[in-house]
């Protein structure tokens, strides 16, 4: 039987057996390794913007994504759509 780590860590729910599992994986690792994975594990990445539904957070998003003209952008995010007709 084999496991993906990233799913174990993704699905731990803190259970007793769970954390016998990781207390046992954790002792099998030498210092060394525990140190190398904390450095990764702990890596700091840019996390993505998050911006509000609203005038001032669309226009922010089209600004940071480098809309030249990112009003215009906002502006036509909840812009109704008009209905032409014919008279005759």
């Amino acid at each position: 039987m084999t496991i993906k780590l990233s799913d174990a860590a993704k699905y731990d729910k803190q259970l007793p057996h769970q954390l016998a599992a990781w207390n046992w994986l954790q002792e099998q690792l030498t210092k060394e390794q525990l140190d190398e994975f904390a450095e990764i594990y702990r890596s700091a990445v840019d996390p993505k913007p998050v911006y509000q539904n609203t005038w001032n957070g669309i226009r922010q998003a089209a600004s940071d994504a480098g809309a030249k003209f990112p009003e215009v952008v906002a502006a036509g995010v909840n812009t109704p759509q008009v209905k032409t007709t014919t008279l005759g």
